[in-house]
């Protein structure tokens, strides 16, 4: 099966620096002063958040469709 091109942005879940596990996405929000940026924030089992700012794909029509 070929795999179907999609216009979601492509973001990386960060690794946890302290247990080595891979972080599980959370949630993701508008920046509060640029449009075309989106929080989104990422937490670990053990407890450890992370968070990022990143392009909001400008085809997608919600802010959860760019993850």
């Amino acid at each position: 099966m070929q795999d179907q091109p999609t216009n979601h942005a492509s973001v990386r879940r960060p690794v946890c620096p302290y247990c080595r596990k891979g972080m599980e996405y959370r949630m993701s929000v508008p920046h509060e002063i640029y449009p075309t940026l989106l929080h989104v924030m990422f937490v670990c089992d053990c407890g450890r958040v992370c968070d990022r700012i990143v392009a909001n794909s400008m085809l997608a029509n919600s802010p959860m469709q760019a993850l």
